[in-house]
């Protein structure tokens, strides 16, 4: 008897370990199935993504510097344009004798409104870009500082050297670029945006000073804070702009011509 009990208890051990053998091994391709199903990058590999040939990113590269060396150009030809085929008035726009004789070049010991000194007053005008009335306008207002005992020579000075300097350092720009425009390319597209970059700081300085000009003409006008008919109030009106936005201009506009002088040199 015992020996049929033991073989019947054999008997069910090996039917179940035969039935948990074959369920191990019908689950695992599901298992793998299922894996490879929720991840599709097991069934698809990324493939790489290809480099731009070499002389596809050449091109791209003069393209872009072609951009700039075109844009430097258009800047350069936009300022002679302006002051192509100008010619002074004879009395100076109304500056010679309330302004220009009143103010004294260091250089040759002569007052501005001399012939010797005319490429000076034409740095101012062009500053301006050589738009009369506001020429005229401002230099009334100098020439009303300058009448005061108390302001007498100093507002002349800085005003009419703040324009001239700045628009002295941007001419000589435009003829560094012009002489070497054929050459430009040969700048790396770095040191372009370089020359560009600082091309603008110097159109902005002009810009700046236009600016300043046009809006004490316009406070004068308008008689704003009574400053028409009081030289006191008036140049304590122009030189608290005149501090805040042009005062440093002349010197910075000329530390960025250096710069740009500096990376114009490096063209054979």
């Amino acid at each position: 008897m015992r020996n049929i009990l033991n073989n019947i208890f054999i008997g069910f051990a090996l039917i179940a370990f035969i039935l948990v053998s074959c369920n191990t091994k019908g689950s695992e391709p599901a298992t793998l199935q299922d894996a490879q199903g929720n991840n599709p990058t097991a069934q698809t590999p990324l493939k790489p993504i290809p480099a731009k040939p070499a002389n596809d990113v050449a091109q791209t590269n003069e393209a872009q510097k072609q951009i700039v060396i075109n844009a430097l150009k258009q800047k350069v030809a936009s300022e002679q344009a302006m002051q192509k085929g100008k010619v002074e008035k004879t009395n100076q726009y109304g500056m010679k004798d309330g302004v220009f004789k009143k103010l004294t070049n260091t250089t040759n010991n002569k007052t501005y409104e001399t012939a010797d000194n005319k490429s000076l007053r034409e740095k101012f005008y062009a500053s301006l870009d050589w738009i009369e009335k506001t020429i005229e306008d401002f230099g009334k207002i100098i020439a009303q500082i300058e009448a005061d005992a108390t302001h007498k020579g100093t507002w002349t000075a800085d005003l009419i050297k703040a324009g001239q300097n700045i628009q002295e350092e941007l001419d000589k720009v435009n003829t560094q670029i012009d002489a070497k425009k054929d050459k430009l390319n040969s700048l790396s597209l770095e040191k372009l945006n370089e020359l560009k970059v600082n091309f603008e700081k110097i159109e902005k300085s002009k810009k700046t000073w236009k600016t300043f000009v046009d809006e004490v003409i316009a406070d004068h006008t308008a008689d704003k804070g009574s400053i028409k008919n009081d030289v006191q109030k008036l140049a304590a009106h122009i030189k608290t702009s005149y501090d805040k936005d042009i005062k440093a201009a002349p010197k910075s506009t000329k530390d960025t011509g250096a710069e740009i002088k500096k990376i114009l040199d490096e063209i054979k």
